[in-house]
This record gives C-alpha cells, sequence and structure tokens, in this order.
C-alpha cells in the first residue's frame, strides 16, 4: 500500500483521558488494542441521563473539504456506538453496531465504513466536507440503540472499548498514525529498486500491475514506470485526475508511444489489471482484458530501475498494489488478455 501525505489532527490519540468526558469516566489501558498491546481504553458510563462521550471540539480549524474522522472500536457492555466528527458548525455521526459488524443510522451528510480487524476489533470511519472556518473535531459516543447517544446510563458500565482515533484531510481514512499531545504527519510513500537491468526485457517485454486506487491526485501519477533514473527514457502507466490511462514510451527523450483510454479508463476503489507489452515497433495496452490500442512504430529504450513513480521519483503513485509482473518478452495478445481479465 502506497500511501500519500496525511496527518492526524486528533492529539493523544490513545488517551481518552485527555479529551473531555460527558457522562462517563475513562477505564485507561484496560484490553488489548489492534497493536497487541494493552492500551485500549474504556468509556465507563455513569448514571446520568444524557450522553455518555468523550470528545475535542478544539482540534483544528476546518477548510471547505472532505475530512475523515476514524476509530477503532470493540464491543463492551454495549452493541451500538458513535462516532461524530463535528466542524464547528453542523456534526456529522455515524452509528455503529460492534456486535453484528454493521453501519446503521448517519446523521448529515456523510459516509462511513466498517472494518473487521479481528479479535472483536472494527475500525470506523466518518467521511463528510466541512464547511471553512470553524474550529472543531471528534466525539466518540456509546450508544443503547441505532440513532441514540442520550439515555439513562448503566453507572459503572463499560460501554464499549477504543484506541487509536484519527482526524485527516482526505475523502478516507489512512493507515493509522499515533499522537501524543500534538498532531503527526505522515510523509508520502514511495517504492522503487534500481539496478535491475539484467531482469528487464531490454529490447522487448511486457509489464503488468493489479491496482486499486483509492483517489485521484490533482497531478498525473505514474502507477509503475521502467527508467534509467532519467526521465528521457521511460516505460510507464499514468493515471491523470481526470482518471484517464496512458501506456507511453520515452526514448533519448523523444515520445515513442502513447496509448490513451479515456476518461472514465477506471472505477475508483476497485481493483484494476493493466499490461502492456513493448518491441520495436510493436507496442499494446490491455485493460481488464479488453485491448485499449496498438502501436506500430517506436523504439524502445534502455532501463534499469522500477518504480512506483516517475523516474525522477516525482508524481507518485497514491493508492494499493496487489501484484507486479516483468516479462522480459512480449506476450501474445492472448497471454494479455488471459492476464489482465
Amino acid at each position: 500500500m502506497l500511501e500519500p501525505q496525511r496527518t492526524n489532527l486528533a492529539t493523544y490519540s490513545e488517551q481518552a483521558n485527555q479529551y473531555t468526558k460527558v457522562g462517563a469516566t475513562i477505564g485507561s489501558n484496560v484490553v488489548t488494542s489492534p497493536d497487541g498491546y494493552t492500551n485500549a481504553d474504556s468509556i465507563i458510563e455513569d448514571g446520568s441521563t444524557g450522553g455518555h462521550a468523550f470528545y475535542n471540539f478544539g482540534i483544528t480549524t476546518f477548510t471547505a473539504a472532505a475530512y475523515t474522522a476514524s476509530v477503532f472500536a470493540k464491543k463492551g457492555g454495549r452493541d451500538w456506538f458513535a462516532l461524530s466528527l463535528y466542524d464547528g458548525t453542523q456534526g456529522f455521526t455515524a452509528f455503529f453496531n460492534l456486535n453484528t459488524g454493521v453501519v446503521g443510522t448517519i446523521t448529515g451528510v456523510g459516509t462511513s465504513t466498517i472494518t473487521n480487524y479481528g479479535n472483536g476489533w472494527y475500525r470506523c470511519t466518518i467521511t463528510a466536507t466541512t464547511a471553512a472556518g470553524s474550529t472543531g473535531g471528534i466525539a466518540v459516543y456509546s450508544a443503547n440503540a441505532d440513532g441514540t447517544t442520550s439515555y439513562a446510563g448503566t453507572n459503572g458500565l463499560a460501554a464499549g472499548y477504543f484506541y487509536g482515533w484519527q482526524l485527516e484531510l482526505g475523502a478516507y481514512a489512512t493507515s493509522y498514525i499515533p499522537t501524543l499531545g500534538t498532531s503527526v504527519t505522515r510523509v508520502a510513500d514511495a517504492a522503487s529498486k534500481t539496478g535491475i537491468s539484467s531482469l528487464i526485457g531490454q529490447t522487448e517485454g511486457t509489464l503488468f500491475v493489479e491496482f486499486n486506487s483509492s483517489e485521484l491526485q490533482s497531478y498525473t501519477q505514474r502507477i509503475i514506470t521502467l527508467s534509467d533514473s532519467t526521465t528521457n527514457n521511460v516505460i510507464g502507466f499514468q493515471l491523470t485526475g481526470a482518471n484517464q490511462i496512458t501506456f507511453y514510451v520515452e526514448n533519448g527523450g523523444a515520445n515513442q508511444v502513447a496509448i490513451t483510454k479515456s476518461a472514465p479508463a477506471i472505477t475508483l476503489g476497485q481493483n484494476v489489471k493493466l499490461a502492456a507489452a513493448y518491441k520495436a515497433n510493436d507496442f499494446v495496452l490491455y485493460l481488464n482484458g479488453v485491448q485499449v490500442g496498438t502501436d506500430t512504430s517506436g523504439s524502445v529504450p534502455a532501463t534499469s530501475a522500477l518504480r512506483y513513480s516517475e523516474a525522477n521519483d516525482s508524481a507518485p503513485y497514491i493508492g494499493k498494489i496487489a501484484q507486479t509482473l516483468l516479462f522480459p518478452t512480449r506476450l501474445s495478445n492472448s497471454d494479455l488478455a488471459a492476464l489482465t481479465a
């Protein structure tokens, strides 16, 4: 998985006692979290009628953009809990059943996911487009039913267990970024392998990649490239912000091939299989079992590196790579169709 740069704006992501509590106390480090340590907290209800929660609504000043809140949660004395993202003007709340592993009611215009992490743990998310200019944050509530956070609590009941709450600017949750008193930024991932010219077909070959793109970037992403570590000699795939895929070849700084699948080339969030065969005056591109196009004029550059980015490490791919295959020969069209089906 190659992830973009993201910042966890939720300070004290594993210490609920540092947040404001209402109708509850916090049990600190009471059960084993998904990371294998005893560092997950619980919401312990009091007997009051109302909400039973911990929250911090002074985390960040929102912009007009998509934000995602997430938390790892495990069932306690209550089946349900709610995760809320509050932009200072409006609340976006999703309810989750930790007994059945399903999303319940969503209030406000937002989307939610629940993912099973094993041992009773789920990662739960809510994504919403916020208004600009107001300060807000996140809240975790126990709930006695779908859509209900206000009720008469059971004094001393550990309603649920929580770990790793996160608030980030983006339309989906990335992997967890721990914080301890301040926001923390994880830089963008990058992957490459150089010095492999003996493994690359230097006069002919086939490049295959199975990937899952979570979002389109404002820049043109290079899904995968073969190169000599310069942009003058490159064989690769690119995905534009307009959802267009191109197989391209550069040799000596001159464009040799550009076979394009116009938008929409893919459906975001689904696995995509892409393969291109290259040989002098013989180039072809396949996408999900279908031939996109051919080119019968062009030369092949000498290459020595494989990257999930441009040859100079710019324009990195952001998303999940399931597998990459590199053949030193030009596979037949029937093989390409079968490989990408």
